[in-house]
């Protein structure tokens, strides 16, 4: 990874806890995920300590939850804070990019407006609070993504059920396939509204997910399940971005013109490779991940064509090794395998020990350890492989 940048992506959830009116807060209530308690917090501190690391580019979230608590509500406080926060972290000498949507949504934009599936709610209230962040931080935005892997949060809610708002209709235990094709054609074109307000201020990422999908070769079904896999997660996105027609698993195509050679910049995160049954299961591929997660890598470079390619990625997904420096060797393979595959950057998702998803925080003797800084700050032989990789 020659003349490579070094970044950071910050959570909104886990900077600050999820927001309590967040969709992720109700699935929470519900006891189908832990609770993330307050964050880990960010002060000043925090942003000089990522700029002495190499960090040259932060990614924050304008967390609509907080920003927007409710469909006609405002909340002043949460706006000046996070005003000041992108202001800070410029003048820590970090860019500042800003996503507009990380993981959560308004539990009132989920609920009651029908989120991205109503035509109302991708066509008129999600570019509102497009053009409400870029008239609140646009001046000192060094780039935008309006979704983290919004794909991918459609296949965790639609298919596996681990994230709101859930599976919908089908019989029990099955996937509704149309549904989910339908939910992913719905935040592409969530995409293409906000490509069309952002585009032309500062560049604006697409950020997509880096994952292969095997089959289970002794189960005859599993072949169609891992194709329709790579038909949500990849080639529907390729070809809208070629033509500028969107078709995802043969429902009716949209022509979506603006599509056509959008984007700035493409920012791919690598993910373990899955295997597919004929019932739809995941599992991990066993043996020797790196190769497939180099090739998926790979594939989005083609796809970003002369378009800046960024890998994204943090401990948890390089290892489940609990040995530190097995960790900083795994994820410099990872580093130098996405480098080979055509990434010029690489921005290390959750920088500081902190919530995630599933596993909760952990308990004070076994805290989820993803951040390349431990909670207290102290540094990971990872942060040092940052600084190096800054330095080189």
């Amino acid at each position: 990874m020659t003349d490579a940048k070094v970044g950071a992506w910050l959570t909104s959830a886990q900077v600050d806890g999820v927001a309590p009116t967040a969709d992720w807060a109700r699935w929470i209530d519900r006891s189908k995920a832990p609770h993330s308690g307050s964050g880990h917090g960010l002060d000043p501190d925090d942003l000089a300590m990522f700029a002495t690391y190499g960090v040259t580019e932060l990614v924050v979230t304008a967390e609509w939850s907080r920003l927007r608590p409710g469909p006609r509500e405002t909340n002043h406080l949460e706006i000046e804070r996070f005003r000041q926060l992108v202001e800070s972290v410029a003048g820590h000498g970090i860019a500042p990019w800003i996503c507009l949507v990380d993981g959560t949504l308004p539990g009132w934009f989920v609920d009651d407006e029908g989120g991205f599936d109503d035509r109302r709610g991708r066509e008129l209230l999600w570019p509102a609070y497009v053009d409400f962040v870029g008239e609140l931080v646009g001046d000192l935005a060094a780039g935008w993504i309006p979704q983290r892997e919004p794909i991918r949060r459609v296949m965790r809610s639609g298919i596996l059920s681990v994230a709101p708002p859930g599976k919908r209709g089908g019989k029990q235990g099955t996937t509704d396939s149309a549904a989910v094709n339908e939910a992913v054609t719905n935040v592409m074109l969530a995409e293409a509204a906000a490509w069309r307000l952002l585009q032309g201020t500062s560049p604006v990422a697409a950020s997509i997910t880096g994952r292969t999908f095997f089959h289970d070769t002794d189960d005859v079904r599993a072949r169609p399940q891992a194709e329709w896999l790579d038909e949500l997660a990849w080639r529907a996105f390729e070809r809208v971005l070629v033509d500028g027609n969107l078709t995802v698993a043969g429902r009716p195509t949209t022509s979506v013109d603006e599509f056509r050679d959008a984007y700035d910049a493409i920012v791919v995160h690598p993910r373990p490779p899955i295997v597919v049954d004929g019932e739809g299961g995941w599992a991990p591929l066993d043996g020797d991940r790196f190769e497939p997660m180099a090739e998926a890598v790979d594939r989005a470079s083609q796809l970003a064509g002369t378009r800046r390619l960024i890998a994204c990625g943090d401990l948890a997904t390089a290892t489940s090794s609990d040995d530190e420096q097995e960790r900083s060797d795994h994820m410099q393979a990872m580093i130098e395998s996405s480098g080979s595959a055509g990434a010029q950057t690489w921005w290390q998702s959750s920088p500081i020990d902190t919530w995630n998803w599933e596993r909760g925080v952990g308990t004070p003797n076994h805290p989820i350890a993803n951040g390349v800084f431990a909670r207290d700050r102290t540094p990971r032989r990872a942060a040092e492989l940052l600084q190096r990789l800054a330095s080189s």
